[in-house]
């Protein structure tokens, strides 16, 4: 019986799988790593007691979608998901996620939907005026959107979202950060089993700095934490980050609701990646998780 079982496919994840197998072996939990080419057929020998695991961190679940019944099928034979599949597939909804905010009281950036190219081949133009002077352009479904760029015009909408043409497209304001000292005001916060880290994310250069305790005195911004909580709350999941900036209006927005997989890349690999000491306090915490699973 292997107590945490990962599964992943993306390549520049290798660091972070290599960080888990070591927080794991340092707090005694039985681990093992599988790729996506390890990982075929990886439900139905779970199904059939080849393969059995207490705890599964799955960081495939959005490539595997073509098996039929997987996600059932691991459910069902392991005792934890660290974050379970259902509760993934409700984050996915950018627009769902959006109006689950709002409902809770927080601030959100004006968001509008479109349909897909697949339902409205056309569109007649809209009225873009409640976006403000710049906005973004996403699909509504998914994960994260890359490294996204103001628009303002309604040509690049009927350009852009032939890019999913399956999916709706979302227009959201943009939001220009104010300053805190050096900093702008625009953070990504990680959740991982009830442990928030709070990173400065430069949202022109991208570079991600751990906030230090002073700055986070000297800028009150513990009450981010806070909202991380609710946020884990509200979704159900054990591990995600969210992006939530300070805007020029001074209005706290949630501006990237919820990355899940969530980019563990090493700024140490990366310019742009997750201060390595952020990914190595997931792992422990992860490891922690499954050694109670």
């Amino acid at each position: 019986m292997i107590d945490l079982l990962a599964l992943w496919n993306w390549e520049p994840d290798a660091d972070f799988i290599w960080l888990l197998g070591e927080a794991c072996a340092k707090h005694g939990v039985s681990y093992l790593a599988l790729n996506e080419h390890e990982s075929e057929g990886v439900a139905d020998q779970l199904a059939k007691s080849e393969l059995t695991a207490r705890a599964v961190l799955d960081r495939s679940w959005d490539v595997m979608t073509h098996d039929h019944g997987y996600e059932q099928t691991i459910t069902k034979a392991v005792n934890r998901v660290l974050n379970p599949y259902d509760a993934v597939r409700k984050t996915t909804n950018k627009p769902s996620m959006h109006y689950l905010l709002m409902q809770h009281g927080f601030h959100v950036p004006f968001l509008l939907v479109l349909p897909s190219v697949h339902e409205a081949p056309t569109l007649t133009k809209r009225d873009l005026s409640p976006l403000g002077r710049q906005f973004s352009i996403k699909g509504a479904h998914g994960g994260g959107s890359g490294v996204l760029h103001p628009t303002t015009s309604w040509e690049d909408i009927e350009r852009q979202r032939h890019d999913w043409p399956d999916d709706e497209t979302i227009l959201q304001a943009w939001v220009t950060p104010c300053m805190m000292g050096v900093h702008p005001a625009w953070f990504r916060m990680f959740y991982t089993c009830g442990e928030v880290s709070l990173c400065w994310a430069n949202d022109r250069t991208h570079v991600q700095t751990l906030v230090s305790p002073d700055e986070e005195r000297m800028y009150d911004l513990s009450h981010l934490r806070g909202t991380v909580l609710k946020v884990a709350e509200l979704t159900g999941l054990n591990a995600f980050s969210t992006e939530i900036a300070k805007d020029e209006h001074n209005v706290w927005k949630v501006v990237d609701y919820v990355n899940e997989p969530c980019d563990y890349r090493l700024q140490s690999s990366v310019y742009n990646g997750v201060p390595d000491i952020v990914v190595k306090e997931t792992a422990e915490a992860m490891a922690r998780w499954a050694k109670q699973a």
